[in-house]
């Protein structure tokens, strides 16, 4: 496969004809903001580091391997919380609607 150099030149040259002058100043000038823009945004945050506003990336710290022990189980206490309660029975422990000794009908009119 060979590539004609002149013909690139030409179509190169054609394109920047077509372009009108106005265009290409825009591009140029949208160009130079972008890597105005860079660069000033890179320069503000070397000072932030170097200024101390900016703390520098921490390094990964070594933690161990998590157990490989299952989780406890959950308590009674938390096992019951989206029960529904009853009331309070006479020793101040929560009465639970599982616990009590009414009958289902009952409950409902209390």
């Amino acid at each position: 496969m060979s590539f004609d150099l002149n013909a690139m030149l030409t179509t190169a040259t054609d394109i920047m004809n077509g372009i009108s002058p106005i265009l290409f100043a825009a591009l140029a000038l949208l160009i130079v903001a972008g890597l105005f823009n860079f660069i000033t945004q890179f320069v503000e945050e070397y000072h932030a580091l170097q200024n101390g506003r900016l703390n520098p990336p921490e390094k990964v710290k070594n933690t161990p391997p998590p157990d490989d022990d299952p989780p406890p189980l959950r308590s009674e206490k938390h096992k019951r919380k989206n029960d529904e309660i009853l009331g309070i029975g006479d020793d101040g422990e929560l009465i639970y609607a599982d616990e009590s000794e009414e009958p289902l009908y009952m409950r409902k009119f209390r």
